[in-house]
Parts: C-alpha cells; structure tokens; sequence
C-alpha cells in the first residue's frame, strides 16, 4: 500500500495542529515520527536495530523520516494519528 497526498496533507495539518515543523522535502525529526505514532524516541531507536524498519535517514541534526513513508506505515487511517 502506498501513501497519497491526502495522507500527507493530513499528517502536515496534524503537525501544524499539534506545534510540530515539517522540516524540507516533507520530512520530520525522529521527535515528531514519535509523537505521531505514539511511540518514544526509543522506540524508534530499537526498531533501526530490528527488523522492524520504519525508513529513515541520518543527517548531521539527527534522523529524519519522510511523511510518506510515516503515512504507509501507518496505514490507510492516518487521521487516527
């Protein structure tokens, strides 16, 4: 399954709702990718070392994850987010 732009549209709203930036080329830090999946950083940091790979890259400010890729992950029903 694949993202739309309504997902991410709505996970940019959900940012802009909830005081969390939307970083260039609609990525988020990995303290948002968190909030947004109701996990902890931890969280995140434990699933790099897993199998459970939510796509992400590092970057000198730290890790960042698309939106897109945070919309499939979530599945179809990113409004419950």
């Amino acid at each position: 399954m694949t993202s739309d732009s309504n997902d991410i549209e709505r996970l940019c709203d959900w940012c802009e709702q909830n005081g969390y930036q939307v970083l260039p080329f609609d990525e988020v830090s990995e303290k948002t990718a968190a909030a947004m999946l109701d996990r902890s950083p931890e969280t995140l940091r434990y699933w790099r070392g897993t199998d459970r790979r939510l796509p992400c890259r590092k970057t000198k400010a730290g890790w960042r994850y698309r939106l897109s890729d945070l919309a499939e992950f979530l599945g179809s029903d990113v409004e419950d987010c």
